[in-house]
C-alpha cells in the first residue's frame, strides 16, 4: 500500500511538473509576443516616394547623418568616382544643347578642342586634370554661358554648378568628399534602399525606392506594413524636362504618379506628408519662369509664396476621395536644418498618433 502510495504521489508531482513546464513555455511564449507587438507599434516603417530626381536620396543622407551612428552608410571614398561622373555629364549636356541652340563656338580652336575631349569621355572613365582644365574653359566660355541660362530647356543636374566649381578638388590624389560633396553627389537609385536609426526610443526605417520609371515596378513589394509615406516633390521641376523623356513636364509626371500611387488600397489610411524639395531653386526660378509654364490656369501673382500654394492645392486636389496631407513641407533638402526641422514635426506626429492608439 505505501509503495502503491508513493507511485502515485510521484505520478502526481510529474504531471505537475509538466503542466507547470508547458504553462511556462506558454508564458514565454506570451512575453515573446507581447515583446514583439510592442517592438512594433514602436518601429516605424516610412515610404519615401516620389518621380526621378526629387531629392529623395538627398533626404536620406541627412537623415543618415543627422540620426545614424556613423552617419552615411556608405563609404565616402566611393562618391569620388560620382562626383567626377556627375561633372562630365553635366557638361556634356551643355555642349549638346549649346550645338542645338547653335551657340557653339566651331571657330575658336580652344573651345573645339575642350569640348572634343568632354564629349569622348564615358561614364565610367576617370576624370584627369586635363578634363578639368577643359571643364573650367568651358563653363567660363560665353557659349556655355549663353547655353546654361536656357537649362529648363533640356535635361541637366540642377547641381550642376557645384561641379564645376569644384572639380578641381575632385581629382585630387587624398580627396575624401565632405558632407557637402556627399549631399550634392547624385547617384540614380536602383532597387530598394532600406536606412535604419533610432529616434527618441523608436525606431524607424525610411525606404527609399527608385524613383526613375523604370524603378517602379518595384514599388509595390514595399506596402506591407508601412505606417507613413513621405512623398517628395521637385518643386523647382515646373519648368524643367524629364531625363527619360523632353517632352513631359517634371512636375506634370510627378503630380500623374502621385494621384496613380495614392489610389492604391493599401495606403487607404496611411498617413501623408508632402515634402516639396528644392524651394532654393524655385525661389529663383519663379523671378524669371511663370508656374502657368505647368499650369495655364494660373493666374496668381508671380510670387513665390502664391506660387507654391497653388502647387501645392493642386497635390490635395489629386488625392482619392476622403484623403488628405497630414502635412506640407517647403524645403531645400540641401540644408541639413530644414531636413531636422520637417523630419522632427513629422516624427512627433507620428509618435503621438501611436499613444493615442494606445
Amino acid at each position: 500500500m505505501h509503495t502503491a502510495l508513493q507511485s502515485s504521489n510521484m505520478g502526481g508531482c510529474e504531471s505537475c511538473e509538466q503542466a507547470q513546464s508547458v504553462q511556462g513555455g506558454q508564458d514565454q511564449f506570451d512575453a515573446g509576443l507581447a515583446k514583439e507587438a510592442e517592438e512594433q507599434k514602436n518601429h516605424f516603417k516610412i515610404l519615401l516616394l516620389g518621380a526621378g530626381e526629387s531629392g529623395k536620396s538627398t533626404i536620406i543622407k541627412q537623415l543618415s547623418l543627422l540620426y545614424r551612428k556613423g552617419g552615411i552608410m556608405e563609404d565616402r571614398r566611393q562618391f569620388v568616382r560620382v562626383l567626377q561622373n556627375n561633372t562630365l555629364v553635366c557638361m556634356q549636356a551643355l555642349l549638346r544643347a549649346a550645338e542645338q541652340f547653335e551657340y557653339d563656338d566651331k571657330t575658336n580652336p580652344e573651345y573645339v578642342n575642350d569640348a572634343t575631349l568632354i564629349m569622348g569621355t564615358e561614364g565610367n572613365d576617370v576624370m584627369t586634370e586635363q578634363m578639368v582644365e577643359a571643364v573650367k574653359r568651358l563653363w567660363a566660355s560665353e557659349a556655355i554661358q549663353k547655353t546654361y541660362l536656357h537649362r529648363n530647356q533640356f535635361w541637366i543636374l540642377e547641381t550642376a554648378d557645384y561641379y564645376f566649381e569644384n572639380c578641381h578638388r575632385f581629382v585630387e590624389e587624398n580627396f575624401l568628399p565632405n558632407d557637402v560633396d556627399v549631399i550634392m553627389a547624385r547617384k540614380r537609385t536602383t532597387g530598394v534602399i532600406v536606412t535604419e536609426f533610432p529616434v527618441d526610443g523608436y525606431n524607424f526605417s525610411v525606404v527609399d525606392v527608385g524613383g526613375q520609371r523604370s524603378e517602379r515596378r518595384k514599388w509595390i513589394n514595399c506596402f506591407d506594413g508601412v505606417r507613413a509615406i513621405f512623398w517628395v516633390s521637385n518643386l523647382a521641376g515646373y519648368d524643367k524636362v524629364l531625363f527619360e523623356d523632353k517632352s513631359i513636364n517634371r512636375m506634370h509626371e510627378d503630380l500623374d504618379l502621385f494621384k496613380e500611387t495614392l489610389k492604391t488600397p493599401a495606403f487607404k489610411d496611411t498617413p501623408i506628408f508632402l515634402f516639396f524639395n528644392k524651394k532654393d531653386l524655385f525661389d529663383i526660378s519663379i523671378q524669371s519662369s511663370n508656374i502657368d509654364l505647368c499650369f495655364p490656369e494660373y493666374t496668381g501673382p508671380q510670387e513665390a509664396d502664391a506660387a507654391q500654394q497653388y502647387i501645392a492645392e493642386q497635390f490635395q486636389e489629386a488625392l482619392p476621395p476622403g484623403k488628405t496631407i497630414e502635412m506640407v513641407h517647403f524645403l531645400s533638402a540641401k540644408k541639413k536644418d530644414e531636413v531636422k526641422g520637417a523630419f522632427e514635426r513629422v516624427k512627433d506626429y507620428l509618435i503621438a498618433q501611436n499613444r493615442k492608439r494606445g
